[in-house]
């Protein structure tokens, strides 16, 4: 029977006479103070065992080694390393720059045997371990410095990784050059909204400088001017009375129509577009 009170503290049960099997209470109290007296060995015995328990760790963190070093620093440029990509995938991909924010360590990647469109800003979590490779035999790079001529297809593959410029470059262009390649090897946009579109940047446009720094960049799809914020971009568009580019309609085709710009009349028009068209176009 389940009670709901709680159970009172059991009193000693009193030895029954009639039980002929019964220690006499003499026994018992002998018996008792015999354990009372082993009772200060017990520690003993459980710090032999402790012991025991402590080099058996010891012996045990030996045979692992030492602990796990503490986690890396930044990672270094222009060195190879693994990276996962959107798609879960992992490709090698060379760091161009990086950057801390709030503490972490951000790093533009290049995708090796990728074109730049794919250029982009990865998170700390997403870099392996640097990959050190040897050049192949069959890589475009190795043909060229061994003197054999390049195969078609090693030929394309090296031209859509490279920009492709003329042979013979006088000096002062190719420091020209080299001077854009450098200023322009890291996207300074990363998406673009027009419209109802957002589309993903592939490639350096020489915005202004207080536009540079954001990420995403609001543009009008009529008069194509640009703005850091959305807030921005809707109070504008209630001014905007621009339908189509300040121009002459040349041709249209179904839903598709063609304007003819003059730059000398329609100057912002045309410097807008340049910058916006510069974001999807290596070089011109």
């Amino acid at each position: 029977q389940v009670r709901a009170k709680m159970p009172e503290p059991a009193a000693p049960l009193p030895s029954s006479p009639k039980d002929p099997n019964a220690p006499a209470a003499g026994a018992v109290a002998d018996a008792a103070a015999g354990q009372s007296r082993q009772a200060p060995a017990a520690p003993s015995t459980q710090a032999g065992h402790g012991s025991g328990a402590g080099t058996a760790a010891d012996a045990s963190a030996a045979a692992k080694g030492p602990p796990a070093p503490a986690p890396d620093g930044p990672k270094t440029t222009d060195k190879v390393y693994s990276c996962t990509w959107k798609n879960g995938q992992i490709y090698p991909a060379r760091i161009i720059e990086r950057k801390q924010l709030e503490g972490r360590w951000e790093y533009y990647v290049h995708y090796e045997e990728f074109d730049r469109r794919l250029d982009e800003w990865v998170s700390a979590d997403r870099m392996g371990e640097e990959i050190i490779k040897s050049k192949s035999k069959d890589s475009p790079l190795a043909t060229t410095e061994s003197g054999q001529k390049m195969t078609r297809t090693q030929k394309r593959k090296h031209d859509e990784i490279n920009t492709t410029l003329p042979n013979e470059l006088d000096a002062t262009t190719a420091a020209l050059e080299h001077e854009r390649e450098q200023a322009t090897k890291v996207k300074n946009i990363q998406t673009v909204e027009l419209g109802e579109f957002e589309m993903d940047t592939w490639y350096f446009s020489p915005y202004p400088e207080e536009y540079s720094k954001c990420s995403k960049l609001f543009v009008c799809e009529f008069c194509l001017k640009y703005f850091r914020k959305s807030k921005t971009l809707e109070r504008h568009k209630g001014k905007c009375d621009c339908r189509h580019p300040p121009g002459d309609e040349i041709y249209r085709h179904e839903n598709i129509s063609m304007f003819e710009v003059d730059g000398g009349k329609a100057k912002i028009y045309c410097q807008s577009l340049c910058l916006l068209s510069k974001l999807f176009l290596d070089h011109k």
